[in-house]
């Protein structure tokens, strides 16, 4: 399939999710992968919105995916997604590569407003028939500890056949949810223009401070949509003012951010906290070399 660049995938940290979006989650099981002792620290899945046409990647660590582990979920529009392909990077810098065919297809349904759980996919490789992925579903992982009333998504669906496998804030949530975007989007046009907004970041490459420039200007052609983050949870939160703190690694290869991570500060709005790291995670970087580093921003608003 020739497509478009894919569009990344972030993670979802239990804030609340557009209205015509929804998240996922899959295990990787390689108790049959032959190459197990050699599997490197990276894969990259690619998704395919059938009805849209798009393609979305996920990039992350094959050990955080194992079936024992808690799940890592990703934020992804609602639609239905063809499996399109798996790349297992090894230690010897070796790429294997696993593709949809008519033979191998898996399809996976995301609802608005909810998770989908893509169940367990047993991840096989022999030099004959190369990598190989086995889909099964298996029993929901997604717990939601608190109240009903304070839950962010609707349901978990079986991602194979749409059935629900836990109502967590069920229907009541998804009309919630549509008032709340009404109501932001009327205060947005009556408050936006009498606030000055202050945003200042700091920028901390540890042993490679030459070249805070480089990132600098980067982050500074992004200020309006950094700023875009503040402004609209200052709609539901008019007193919230703070810093977050991020530490990331900047990746030479992609010259983009291969991991950022909120690491401290005195902002816990995780809307925001999400909002400023997808920016992040968009921007696109000519670095020499793999950097490690911390980024602080600092938000307030005077009125």
């Amino acid at each position: 399939m020739a497509h478009a660049a894919p569009e990344n995938l972030f993670i979802w940290s239990g804030e609340y999710l557009d209205k015509k979006q929804g998240a996922i989650y899959f295990s990787l099981d390689f108790s049959k992968f032959s190459a197990a002792d050699d599997l490197g620290s990276q894969f990259e899945l690619r998704l395919f919105n059938v009805l849209k046409k798009k393609l979305y990647r996920i990039k992350d660590d094959p050990g955080d995916y194992e079936p024992g582990e808690a799940p890592v979920i990703w934020k992804i529009p609602a639609g239905k997604y063809l499996v399109a392909s798996l790349k297992i990077r090894l230690r010897n810098g070796k790429t294997l590569v696993w593709k949809a065919g008519k033979d191998k297809k898996r399809l996976l349904l995301v609802k608005k407003i909810s998770i989908t759980n893509a169940g367990k996919w047993s991840v096989s490789y022999n030099k004959n028939s190369g990598l190989g992925i086995k889909f099964s579903m298996i029993p929901n992982r997604y717990k939601h500890n608190g109240r009903k009333e304070d839950a962010t998504v609707a349901a978990v669906f079986n991602g194979f056949n749409g059935r629900v496998q836990q109502v967590v804030g069920g229907k009541a949530l998804v009309d919630k949810a549509k008032k709340n975007y009404e109501r932001a989007g009327e205060l947005s046009v009556r408050t936006r223009a009498v606030r000055n907004i202050s945003m200042r970041w700091t920028i901390d490459l540890l042993r490679d401070r030459g070249l805070v420039g480089k990132i600098n200007d980067v982050i500074l052609a992004q200020d309006p949509y950094l700023r875009k983050c503040y402004t609209d949870r200052l709609e539901e939160s008019s007193g919230l003012r703070g810093k977050i703190v991020y530490g990331f690694v900047l990746n030479k290869a992609s010259g983009t951010f291969k991991k950022v991570r909120n690491i401290g500060g005195t902002i816990n709005d995780h809307q925001l906290v999400n909002c400023v790291q997808d920016v992040l995670l968009q921007m696109q970087f000519a670095v020499p070399k793999t950097l490690l580093g911390k980024l602080i921003f600092e938000f307030a608003a005077f009125y």
